[in-house]
């Protein structure tokens, strides 16, 4: 405080002087003079933008906030109220000078996908506690480098193998439980650990007990309340109630996932011949090398990534899985074409190999169906950092956000079909019209250079959990007026109900079809037509 005060005192000696003061009022118009230049470049550049893209009006200070206040946030509201009145490819400020634009074209994100490699500051908002160094927010030779190591560990075919018989194994048990339960199944929160066991034991090659459940219930937390403090400035975040219980957590939740890298340090260090042809992400953190020796990971980087795979393998397989049975159960039809689609591949088996499901088109047609009526990631974003790029005629500035609201552009009846709004899966079997169209316009999993690196690996286990469950079951909802209604968590569609599911064992459903014949018998007079 003496300081400052010295500083003052020095600053009054010195303006003491007419030459001072003179200077000082020099340096004053100087400066006003030159910020008044920028307001007035940028008043010129936000006309030019307002020309150039159509969109809404923009406030001076608050950009476009208060539409999306209006809106309930940055979800598909604001999205289906920006493209309702403004077309296919619209703009709009997040601050006065932050300028994103929006396509719902599915030619546009597809061309898009292949000229945008990196993910804007947007994403890192709401999932800051994957940390920096994650591989989302990475872009040019080392998110490539980082792509190529993680590509290798999880798509290989051992690796899948693995993941294809820990799905039926781990999701055995859980089947068992409902088969004694059978009503009133919170499928949303049980299924949930189930897919943290998968995920343990095939990415990580680990079993931590007590240490693997704080993991998860720690992430639960994290994921939950993200979106809180999404666009709180740092300064602020703690004057938010439970910022101090989130940062907490955040910092608990990284100091566990690097214990689980110190102890595979240990292991391999103790036993590496054990180790030497172990391909899951812990191992790969600990060995992977640069070409002089030193380690690929750095203590962030290895944070960061353990961090990235729990996440990308557990928060939007949670909600796919959960809005897959809630599709089956809202469409009877369907789920009988894609039981009749699995036994016509194993018979009453209750486990399929990775072949045997890659045959089974039906089931194949159903989940993209599903992952289109209800996208799991409700907006994706895109951004290329190195030049300007056209994307539909329309040209996009270098380090421009690009926002993709997937159940906007997933609508579109040009090339989805007139039905679109209907909940149709055969659009997407070979025989369907729209079939290569629909196809080539779906990407729930991103696109070209940045397509979901764990793609392949999502669908092997989808498609396990609904071939070992429907082989097992019927789905039906507790409720049948249940609806669809979402909340946006760390940028995925969960449900904002977690609606109730009845599970009964298909053999079970066949003897009560078989008791209860009344319903289709015919008349007495008219049976002998039969």
């Amino acid at each position: 405080m003496a300081e400052v005060v010295s500083n003052v005192r020095n600053l009054l000696v010195m303006l003491g002087s007419p030459a001072a003061r003179k200077a000082y009022g020099v340096g004053l118009i100087a400066a006003t003079l030159y910020y008044l230049r920028r307001f007035m470049g940028y008043l010129k550049w936000r006309k030019e933008i307002m020309l150039t893209y159509p969109g809404p009006a923009v406030h001076l200070v608050m950009g476009n906030l208060m539409d999306l206040v209006e809106a309930g946030g940055f979800n598909e509201q604001f999205f289906e109220n920006l493209h309702g009145s403004y077309g296919d490819f619209a703009r709009f400020f997040l601050s006065p000078v932050h300028l994103n634009l929006s396509t719902t074209n599915p030619e546009q994100v597809v061309e898009l996908y292949r000229k945008t490699r990196s993910r804007p500051l947007e994403t890192y908002l709401f999932l800051q506690y994957l940390g920096e160094e994650n591989l989302l927010f990475q872009h040019g030779a080392l998110a490539k480098q980082m792509r190529l190591r993680y590509g290798k560990m999880i798509s290989n075919v051992e690796q899948l193998d693995k993941l294809n018989q820990a799905t039926y194994r781990m999701f055995g048990e859980l089947f068992s439980k409902w088969k004694a339960q059978q009503d009133d199944i919170d499928l949303h929160a049980d299924v949930g650990p189930y897919i943290y066991k998968v995920m343990l034991k095939v990415l990580f090659n680990a079993d931590k007990g007590e240490i693997q459940d704080r993991i998860y219930e720690l992430h639960k937390h994290l994921i939950k309340y993200t979106d809180k403090f999404m666009f709180v400035p740092h300064p602020f975040k703690a004057l938010v109630p439970g910022w101090s219980e989130y940062d907490a957590a955040q910092k608990e939740w990284r100091r566990l996932c690097y214990s689980l890298i110190e102890d595979r340090a240990a292991e391999i260090r103790a036993d590496p011949k054990k180790w030497e042809n172990d391909e899951s992400a812990l191992t790969m953190i600990v060995t992977s090398k640069n070409p002089d020796g030193t380690p690929f990971f750095t203590k962030g980087r290895a944070i960061s990534t353990v961090c990235g795979f729990l996440n990308g393998a557990y928060d939007t397989t949670h909600s796919t899985i959960y809005w897959l049975f809630f599709n089956l159960a809202r469409f009877p039809d369907v789920q009988s074409k894609v039981k009749a689609d699995i036994r016509k591949v194993i018979g009453s088996r209750t486990e399929a190999s990775i072949e045997e499901a890659r045959q089974m088109d039906y089931l194949d047609a159903f989940i993209r169906e599903s992952m289109r009526f209800t996208a799991t990631v409700p907006v994706n974003q895109r951004v290329n950092y190195e030049e300007d790029i056209t994307i539909g005629g329309h040209t996009v500035p270098k380090g421009t956000n690009v926002n993709i609201p997937m159940s906007i552009v997933f609508r579109d009846k040009r090339f989805f079909g007139n039905d679109s709004h209907v909940f149709r899966p055969s659009r997407f079997l070979p025989e369907d019209p729209i079939s290569d169209t629909a196809k080539r316009a779906w990407t729930a999993f991103g696109g070209h250079s940045r397509m979901c690196v764990g793609f392949t690996f999502a669908l092997v286990e989808l498609k396990g959990v609904l071939i070992s469950a429907l082989q097992q079951f019927n789905v039906e909802l507790c409720d049948p007026a249940a609806t669809d209604e979402k909340q946006i968590e760390a940028g995925v569609n969960q449900p904002l109900v977690h609606n109730k599911f009845r599970f009964t064992p298909a053999s079970m459903a066949m003897e009560q079809r078989a008791n209860n014949l009344d319903w289709w018998t015919p008349p007495r007079e008219k049976r002998k037509a039969f």
